[in-house]
């Protein structure tokens, strides 16, 4: 895998840099599209110097501080989650020769 350039956690010299996953099972749902499977949220963190720091950008911590928010005034929180896909003709090698952008 390449780094991309500009981004804290994938530059220096630990490059990728160790995360630690800890699953959210209030978020476990069952996969209705693949059959026996499940999905759930993780929060992410950050393992620089074994301290275990949770990563504040990562989209399951933006979403809790939103809802710990939204808790805090008069409202009811009701999410969903969006999964997102791209179809192509071409593969990514083909598009990549026809420098697509």
């Amino acid at each position: 895998m390449q780094r991309q350039l500009g981004y804290i956690y994938t530059n220096g010299p630990k490059e990728f840099g160790n995360f630690h996953l800890v699953s959210d099972w209030a978020s476990l749902r069952l996969m209705s599209w693949q059959n026996n499977a499940a999905t759930a949220m993780c929060d992410i963190y950050d393992d620089k110097e074994n301290d275990h720091v949770l990563v504040p950008y990562a989209p399951h911590s933006i979403l809790r501080k939103q809802i710990e928010a939204a808790l805090k005034l008069p409202y009811k929180v009701l999410t969903v989650s969006e999964l997102e896909y791209y179809m192509y003709e071409n593969s990514y090698r083909d598009a990549r020769a026809e420098n697509y952008e």
